[in-house]
């Protein structure tokens, strides 16, 4: 039953995750934290970061090419509340992490390289999706 909840969330989290930021560490500048505290609109990812001890993966100091579909702040208001209070009041870290990983995917993603009829890709939690292109870069079946 856990798991089926946890694939529910992480299902609406990516559904409702319109900023996606690719990172190859090329430049001093390429901050995926910078990129969403611009936003205004991830708050909360940026807070799950912070607590979940995944910094270094977001920092330019990572060297691993990913990545991320961030959910917004309002993704993170669809979760029900007894999962949410599991995240951020119980603060389960392993529960956090797992959801930060399900949100990174390996390579950079980008309208060059991500097809129509969809592209298969491994996200760091270790599940192969498929994500496409139409307007912006969607995952498919999670």
């Amino acid at each position: 039953m856990k798991i089926f909840k946890l694939s529910y969330i992480l299902c609406i989290l990516f559904f409702y995750s319109p900023f996606s930021y690719a990172d190859n560490n090329v430049s001093e500048s390429s901050y995926m934290l910078n990129a969403l505290e611009k936003t205004g609109q991830h708050s909360i990812l940026i807070s799950a970061i912070q607590h979940s001890g995944l910094e270094k993966l977001f920092s330019v100091d990572s060297k691993v090419p990913r990545t991320l579909y961030a959910p917004t702040d309002e993704a993170f208001k669809r979760i029900p509340k007894a999962l949410s209070d599991e995240f951020f009041v119980k603060n389960n870290r392993n529960a956090i992490k797992k959801l930060l990983l399900n949100h990174v995917f390996a390579g950079m993603h980008n309208d060059d390289n991500v097809r129509e009829t969809g592209t298969l890709t491994v996200n760091l939690d270790g599940k192969i999706l498929e994500i496409y292109q139409s307007d912006d870069i969607y995952v498919k079946d999670m």
